[in-house]
């Protein structure tokens, strides 16, 4: 296993022992250190037990279709569900699920209403002349204001 040994007086390279260099990873984004597997795990095995419907199983990334025109709405109201529902487990009250399972829903309707703010962001960025403020893909259907 290579170990880095130098970082070059400019920061902007690693040596390492047998030669080979790379530029330095301090400001690129660090996937590994922001998540715990543990945590990615847990999530995962959620989201799976969540596959089976009354049509079948669904793919793994069918959430990633958005939930129509109200998807925002449709992720609020199940993430505040969800968040009552920790809520009460956390101050020992009755639950309608394991405090877990509302902190997977949580995490998922925040990564849904998540998704559907950046995509409407890339929608609006793809459509606007930056400079004029122009929109430039007639029909475009996000609501630009918001994102302003």
């Amino acid at each position: 296993m290579s170990k880095c040994y130098d970082i070059d007086s400019s920061g902007k390279m690693r040596v390492f022992e047998h030669g080979a260099t790379r530029d330095t990873d301090v400001t690129k984004l660090d996937y590994e250190a922001f998540n715990n597997p543990l945590v990615d795990k847990c999530y995962a095995e959620y989201l799976n037990k969540h596959r089976q419907t009354a049509n079948g199983l669904r793919d793994g990334d069918n959430w990633q279709n958005l939930f129509g025109d109200k998807h925002l709405d449709v992720c609020m109201k199940s993430l505040c569900r969800h968040v009552v529902d920790a809520r009460l487990a956390h101050r020992g009250y009755k639950s309608e699920q394991p405090v877990i399972d509302s902190l997977n829903a949580i995490i998922f309707n925040a990564k849904a209403y998540l998704l559907k703010l950046l995509l409407d962001e890339e929608n609006y960025n793809a459509a606007i002349d930056h400079e004029t403020g122009q929109e430039t893909t007639p029909g475009y259907g996000g609501n630009l204001q918001e994102i302003k």
